[in-house]
């Protein structure tokens, strides 16, 4: 996400945001209760963060959930949640 001058970049190794100048010179990183981020939009001085989730139950060969695989509520709603930050890092929403 670009937030005025600066790029937000979602950094899977650590489940953090890193923020860079557009000359890529890293300028801090911002941790929280997000898990791996997938997807970040800005809108209205507000940053959005989605979280990925691999542990959504895999589908077979036909598309169906694959019913050998137990999905417990928790895997399920793991990587649904939206964060709603400020671009400094604060949470505001979840």
């Amino acid at each position: 996400a670009v937030v005025g001058k600066e790029l937000y970049v979602g950094h899977e190794p650590d489940c953090s945001i890193r923020v860079f100048s557009f000359t890529g010179e890293p300028l801090r990183q911002i941790t929280g209760a997000f898990r791996v981020p997938h997807v970040l939009r800005y809108f209205m001085r507000r940053l959005y963060l989605l979280e990925y989730n691999d542990e959504l139950p895999h589908l077979d060969e036909n598309g169906e959930v694959d019913e050998s695989e137990e999905v417990t509520a928790e895997r399920y709603l793991a990587g649904t949640r939206v964060f709603v930050l400020t671009p400094e890092g604060d949470q505001l929403q979840v």
